[in-house]
């Protein structure tokens, strides 16, 4: 029987990720927390705490990162613990946990479209900031899949709730809370956060299944439903209406009362997709219409006004569908580039230690 996590579609759909360059890291490098007044010590841990899965490979140190939490935090990296093997890959992820302190909030950072890659850069940063990072590696983004692939079947979706599920199962031995759980993803990377953070993913293949709903959903500069019109034939396939409606319908979504979000775009669009008002008959928005109200919530946010739908108007709509949902939910369009910045990374400490920004 088919275990359904969660049912966060909507959210991640409109903000996720059909771009971001594919390179060895994705593209995230940004200034860090807002800098402390002291200085980061250089010293390093040489005893991480130990993974409950066998064989664990050594851990490594990582340079110290300023924080805005008053004190500098000393942060270790437990590099390629196996969350899944499956008949395609061995699925890895890092982790990085401060080593005083705690217990620390959990944090899963999904990275934008790349290959053979974690998201260290913000990893880093984030547990640096007070929280323990599981950064999955070799994330298959869009520039990994065909879209039918993307669309259809969902399995990519499905390993990254492995992914947070396992993360989950070791967060105790880092002083990691499970129960405070908080999925983040970026450009590429919204698509698999938003999968897990609104609980629409399926763990039937997962050796250990979420045991807790995520509490807080971060994702940011990526969109999925209007991506340009080389998708639309993957858009006709039936398996992509299904994954098409589990994002964009609420009634779908399977999350705690209390989910905390925070979605954000740059005003540097990669991507935007031309649309009339009203669309023609042959618009490419027909095919991504599930619930029959999506041109009516892009007209009702402004996304129509200039002709285009761009990474902000994904965001929008998504927040409209959350408000109606009772999601506790913030939308912020960053100057700036396609990349994370030091705003963001508050906005992830405070949506993980429970706080709206």
């Amino acid at each position: 029987m088919r275990r359904l996590l969660y049912s966060a579609t909507v959210a991640v759909i409109l903000v996720l990720g059909g771009c971001g360059d594919s390179a060895d890291e994705p593209e995230s490098t940004a200034p860090p927390l807002t800098a402390a007044a002291t200085t980061p010590t250089t010293t390093v841990a040489t005893t991480p705490a130990t993974p409950t899965t066998e064989a664990a490979p050594p851990a490594t140190t990582a340079a110290p990162v300023d924080s805005d939490s008053g004190e500098d935090l000393e942060i270790v990296q437990v590099e390629e613990l196996e969350y899944l093997v499956d008949d395609e890959e061995t699925w890895t992820l890092d982790v990085f946990y401060p080593t005083e302190g705690g217990p620390w909030p959990l944090v899963v950072i999904f990275p934008g479209a790349c290959d053979n890659c974690a998201d260290t850069s913000s990893a880093r940063i984030v547990a640096q900031g007070g929280a323990v990072v599981a950064a999955p590696r070799y994330w298959h983004g869009i520039g990994s899949s065909t879209p039918t692939e993307y669309l259809a079947g969902n399995t990519h979706g499905d390993r990254a709730a492995c992914a947070v599920g396992y993360a989950q199962a070791i967060a105790g031995d880092y002083d990691g809370r499970a129960d405070m759980t908080t999925v983040v993803g970026f450009s590429a990377g919204v698509h698999p956060a938003g999968w897990v953070g609104l609980g629409v993913a399926n763990d039937e293949m997962c050796d250990e299944p979420i045991k807790h709903l995520p509490r807080g959903l971060v994702v940011g500069d990526g969109q999925f439903i209007f991506q340009d019109t080389a998708w639309d034939r993957a858009f006709q396939d039936e398996g992509a209406t299904e994954t098409v409606d589990r994002y964009l319908n609420p009634d779908r979504w399977n999350i705690v009362d209390d989910l905390m979000v925070h979605l954000w775009s740059t005003e540097s669009t990669l991507t935007s997709t031309a649309i009339e008002d009203p669309p023609q008959a042959d618009s490419w928005v027909w095919l991504r219409d599930t619930t029959g109200t999506l041109v009516d919530d892009l007209r009702a946010v402004g996304a129509l006004d200039d002709g285009t739908v761009d990474f902000y108007d994904n965001a929008l709509l998504l927040e409209r569908r959350m408000l109606d949902r009772g999601i506790v939910v913030t939308t912020v369009r960053y100057p700036g580039d396609h990349r994370y910045n030091a705003e963001v990374y508050d906005r992830i400490m405070e949506v993980a230690n429970g706080r709206s920004g």
